[in-house]
């Protein structure tokens, strides 16, 4: 029976490979951008965990602790705020990775999401009719600010990938309208949990059911409104709008977080100008295949990227999807490409992406420990050991990591990334001591007795703060510097 259900299959299965082989021929120079991605990725890969993604690890540990939290004790400086913590589900999914196989699982599933987010983009070009070839023009320009805004793990990593997904529901609707448009509501409640930036995709649901007039005016409101609303559906309920504000309307995070601040233009950036502003004109001369709300949300997209570093991902990702079409009518025809070629080229791609992944799991755990070195940990908790009530300042890239391995300094470090939580003159002290503003400059570590300093950041505040009577370093490496002052009337 067994030979004979074989004999049946044998065939069938045979005649599925060869055509997935021929697709992936067909496709060789979008496998090509596609391996070359993922063989960088692989190769930065432990340079990927930063202050976000142990913020993301730490607020998970502390979920499945405590509950959902309400009021901060983290942090001294914060001691007590709200905190209303809308990443929640990102952070636990993330935390249990970790628990499951240590941060360096945790940082594979976002290599593998970040990795889905894009590939899934390119098909949702193709999928409109695009060539590979304008596809992967498109894709290379737009890895600067794809790569900008995703290549740290963090909550925005899933956010990214809802992304797409919102623009495939949104974009195979416009062509081929359904009742599927509906799941943009549940997936825009998901995505409430997971990251603030659902905002952008309430704002894309409301411009599709603005522009592109199918179904009616009441198909149209039913969506703005249910988008609307779904942003605040959490745990939290009607704090959200708080929230909100707290950070999208933050003049704080706008004047001394460079994440918030405008994308101004320098050689690293030049590429996002030129996406943005290229991205314009060729939808405006070239763009009579591309549906309106493409082409209005290429316009917000563009806009929210130059307005603030942290859209970029999003800027890219819609380009992506909206520019390959009309890139399609100004790219001169090409001749036939030989299937040789294409065969060579896609076979390349994949044995690139087969052997980055294996050496990138080998090495990232040495990576990790290289730019978080064990040994500062230790440090810092013999340090706090020996004095129960010695306070922390740490630079934000180390803050939360501290955190991470050593849990009894909650409430005894001053600040971590969660910059909503801070006032204005507490994100300007932590912005003075960073770049030696003002002659108070060390006014941050004034109740800190241990001192975390980021070489890369920080490094020339190390020698007037051993400069101090008593002082001494306690560690150093080239990526962390740590300090002990003495104890003395008014420091803890």
């Amino acid at each position: 029976m067994e030979r004979l259900l074989e004999g049946a299959y044998a065939p069938e299965m045979g005649l599925r490979i060869r055509l997935a082989l021929s697709r992936v021929r067909d496709e060789g120079l979008l496998v090509c951008v596609v391996g070359v991605y993922i063989a960088v990725l692989c190769s930065r890969l432990a340079s990927q965990i930063g202050q976000d993604s142990w913020l993301v690890l730490v607020a998970g540990r502390d979920i499945v602790a405590h509950g959902l939290p309400s009021h901060d004790h983290l942090t001294y400086w914060t001691a007590g705020t709200q905190w209303v913590d809308q990443q929640w589900l990102a952070q636990l999914f993330f935390y249990g990775l970790a628990a499951a196989g240590g941060a360096k699982l945790a940082l594979f599933a976002h290599a593998a999401l970040i990795t889905a987010t894009f590939v899934l983009a390119l098909g949702l070009a193709r999928a409109q009719g695009a060539s590979p070839r304008a596809t992967a023009w498109i894709a290379v320009l737009s890895v600067i600010p794809i790569v900008s805004g995703s290549w740290q793990m963090r909550a925005q990593t899933i956010a990214l990938f809802f992304f797409v997904l919102l623009l495939w529901l949104l974009v195979t609707d416009a062509r081929r309208p359904s009742r599927r448009i509906y799941l943009v509501l549940p997936l825009i409640v998901l995505w409430a949990n997971v990251h603030g930036s659902v905002v952008i995709g309430a704002a894309f649901v409301g411009i599709y059911a603005l522009t592109s007039r199918v179904g009616g005016w009441r198909r149209a409101i039913g969506l703005v409104i249910g988008a609307g609303a779904g942003v605040l559906v959490t745990p939290y309920g009607p704090a959200m709008l708080a929230y909100y504000k707290s950070t999208l309307l933050n003049p704080a995070l706008m004047n001394f977080v460079t994440e918030w601040q405008p994308t101004t233009l320098r050689p690293l950036t030049a590429p996002v100008y030129v996406l943005a502003l290229g991205g314009i004109w060729l939808l405006a001369s070239r763009g009579s295949r591309v549906p309106r709300f493409q082409k209005v949300a290429f316009l917000v997209a563009a806009v929210l990227a130059l307005l603030a570093v942290r859209n970029l991902a999003f800027l890219g990702l819609t380009a992506l999807v909206a520019l390959p079409a009309a890139l399609d009518d100004v790219l001169p025809r090409r001749a036939y490409s030989p299937r040789r070629l294409d065969a060579f080229v896609a076979g390349t791609a994949v044995a690139l992406i087969v052997l980055s992944a294996p050496l990138a799991w080998r090495s990232v755990s040495v990576g990790i420990d290289h730019r978080y070195p064990p040994e500062a940990a230790a440090a810092v908790a013999r340090a706090t050991a020996a004095d129960p009530q010695a306070r922390v300042l740490s630079d934000v890239k180390f803050a939360d990591w501290l955190l991470w391995e050593r849990p009894d300094l909650a409430g005894r470090v001053a600040y971590d990334a969660r910059f909503e939580l801070m006032s204005y003159r507490q994100v300007r002290s932590a912005y003075y001591w960073t770049n030696q503003v003002t002659a108070d400059w060390k006014a941050a570590a004034r109740d800190a007795r241990v001192i975390v300093l980021d070489r890369d950041a920080t490094d020339l505040n190390e020698k007037p703060l051993l400069a101090e009577r008593g002082a001494r370093r306690l560690y150093r490496d080239g990526e962390i510097s740590v300090l002990e002052r003495p104890a003395r009337p008014g420091r803890p």
